[in-house]
């Protein structure tokens, strides 16, 4: 890779995805799933795993 070649993110979203449909959280998420209405586990929950 070369300098100044933009990447994607450096941080790993698999924690944040719904794990019930795998979806994105929207900006502004509840705590619950957009798509499927599942639960999500608090920021502190999906951390200490």
């Amino acid at each position: 890779m070369s300098d100044g070649e933009e990447t994607g993110d450096a941080v790993c979203w698999l924690g944040m995805l719904c794990p019930e449909c795998g979806a994105m959280p929207s900006e502004g998420a509840t705590d619950r799933c957009w798509r499927c209405g599942a639960v999500r586990d608090s920021e502190e929950e999906r951390e200490a795993t």
